[in-house]
């Protein structure tokens, strides 16, 4: 195998972060048993290694933490002058509660990914769906910048993907995958 085409290969699962290094090209992930061909170019998901995100993790983990009682602290202060004591606390703590689980949301990122590959377009939507079509089925790709999605061509329907769920909003991861879809595609 040249230097080159080992460059290319997929080094995590997109699903879980497993290392796939010394694993044969196609085969399934030892850690969440998704099939994985290593030829495939990934976009979205969990691209980055497991232990890569974990000081970035501890890091906002900490910040949220300290958000969350300031948070606490000025919504009981300022709540207090317009509603009873036990009543400002409890709707403190419910925003609180409710900003840092959109935070972790946002940073846990989602399981969703598009694969790229020699012999066919995967789509893992969630862990009961994964939709796999043949270049042959698949026609033209482009970003729709007006709905943040984007939308592939795929027999003579449109199967749009959501920016924010499978690119996390990163135009530019959608707009990489949209160009690399046109290489293979037929369309």
């Amino acid at each position: 195998m040249s230097n080159e085409s080992h460059q290319n290969q997929l080094e995590n699962c997109p699903r879980c972060g497993y290392s796939l290094q010394g694993l044969p090209t196609e085969h399934h992930c030892p850690e969440c048993g998704i099939e994985v061909d290593l030829r495939w170019r990934a976009f979205g998901a969990r691209l980055c290694p497991k232990k890569r995100k974990q000081p970035y993790y501890l890091v906002m983990l900490i910040v949220g933490i300290g958000c969350f009682h300031l948070m606490l602290l000025w919504s009981g202060l300022i709540l207090r002058t317009f509603l009873p004591a036990n009543i400002a606390m409890v709707t403190a703590y419910i925003l609180a509660i409710t900003i840092t689980w959109l935070i972790w949301q946002y940073l846990r990122g989602s399981k969703s990914f598009v694969a790229v590959g020699p012999k066919e377009l995967v789509i893992y939507l969630h862990p009961d769906k994964l939709e796999r079509h043949k270049w042959e089925t698949v026609g033209k790709a482009y970003y729709n910048i007006s709905r943040k999605s984007v939308d592939i061509r795929i027999n003579d329907e449109t199967l749009r993907l959501n920016g924010r769920k499978f690119f996390g909003n990163n135009v530019w991861e959608a707009e990489a995958c949209t160009s690399y879809i046109k290489q293979f595609a037929k369309g």
